[in-house]
């Protein structure tokens, strides 16, 4: 899990630079260039071959690793939470060379004529020699022309103005209505959109109809008293197996946005999948799509569809994809991305966020967005909140 991994090598990073002391320490590899699951750390370091010795003989029983090798200038090891890790001593004047290779596919390092006899102490000088604009290490599997193109606008975390599906008290959360607005306020947000689940998941406190407009009164409260914020009244609507959502259209107008999901009946053939979700698409009152293809990574596969008619559905009916970025799902998958915004389809990057720190998953649905080849105007929520809903 990117979560798991992203936090490991922080935590090894730290111990590293106190331990091993080396003049430079860079995270490289499947960290770096957006991959969904990562099974390793990679570091380079500018150290000699003889402090990695030295470095493995004194932690080599260390508490922090079930395994610590040495073979030639790498160290290689296991983390206890199983993940494995590279330290690569390299030199200063190669440095840029050695961090360009792992960043990088094969096919890419052909394309662009790079010798591993070259070397360089920054990735940019090479893109410099080379006469050829920086390629993001995310997009690099592309190649050296449509990355050099989708380079140029990649969706940075920065433009990310608001946040939609995010789950509170009032259904399965852990935090109420007040303080997720809040925290998002503070992480730097504009709006947010809450999206409690919806009646049919009574398994999760899913929202009746009276609730609902308990719960409205209560943005309706807390949007008057917050400066500069907007909270969007939402809902994560499932849909039925025949397609259908499960609130009356008198009830779903009274949202300013609703999230499509199935939570239920995962194993229908692809036809009957793909029927029930373009049925939900359809549904005029229907803004986006939630966690499309229904998977958890490394848990549950993913449900069969027909995705080219889901994209089209999705371009002919003005519905938006969520790429949900808890670490569990990042869904829609990397791999699909272009196929959507090729029809003019966009992507909401969601936390899915049921607690304070689940707000905080964005940077993950950033990450593989940019995999994606994501630009700025292919997200969502990029636009300002008096524009982010408009039809």
């Amino acid at each position: 899990m990117l979560n798991v991994a992203f936090e490991e090598s922080e935590k090894l990073k730290e111990f590293l630079i106190e331990s091993l002391k080396p003049q430079e320490l860079t995270l490289c590899g499947q960290l770096i260039t957006g991959l969904e699951v990562v099974d390793e750390i990679y570091f380079l370091a500018i150290i000699n071959e003889k402090e990695l010795q030295e470095f493995v003989l004194e932690f080599g029983g260390n508490e922090n690793f079930s395994q610590l090798n040495l073979e030639e200038n790498k160290i290689i090891g296991t983390l206890l939470s199983g993940l494995n890790f590279v330290i690569e001593a390299v030199s200063e004047e190669n440095l840029g060379s050695k961090i360009l290779e792992k960043n990088s596919t094969e096919d890419f390092l052909k394309e662009l004529h790079f010798s591993q006899e070259e070397s360089f102490r920054t990735e940019e000088e090479v893109f410099q020699v080379k006469k050829i604009k920086y390629i993001f290490p995310e997009v690099r599997h592309f190649g050296v022309e449509k990355g050099s193109k989708v380079s140029e606008n990649l969706v940075q975390e920065k433009e990310i103005l608001g946040v939609f599906h995010n789950h509170t008290t009032w259904s399965d959360g852990s935090a109420s209505l007040e303080e997720m607005a809040k925290e998002a306020q503070n992480l730097g947000y504009s709006y947010i959109g809450i999206s409690d689940h919806s009646k049919t998941a009574f398994y999760a406190n899913g929202l009746t109809e009276s609730r609902i407009a308990e719960q409205h009164a209560e943005i309706d409260k807390l949007n008057e008293e917050m400066e500069n914020f907007k909270i969007f009244k939402g809902i994560e609507s499932d849909i039925l197996n025949d397609g259908s959502l499960d609130y009356d259209d008198s009830i779903l107008e009274n949202f300013d946005f609703v999230i499509a999901s199935v939570h239920s009946n995962f194993k229908m053939s692809e036809e009957e999948m793909t029927k029930r979700l373009i049925k939900a698409i359809e549904n005029p009152y229907t803004t986006m799509l939630g966690h499309l293809t229904g998977r958890l990574l490394l848990a549950r596969p993913e449900y069969k569809l027909n995705m080219q008619k889901i994209i089209d559905a999705c371009s002919q009916n003005d519905v938006c994809i969520e790429l949900n970025a808890s670490p569990h799902r990042l869904d829609l998958d990397w791999r699909l991305m272009q196929s959507a915004f090729e029809k003019g389809v966009k992507i909401s990057i969601n936390p899915d966020a049921h607690s304070l720190t689940g707000l905080q998953d964005v940077k993950y649905g950033i990450k593989v967005a940019r995999r994606g080849g994501a630009q700025r105007e292919n997200v969502l929520n990029t636009k300002n909140f008096e524009t982010v809903l408009e039809k």
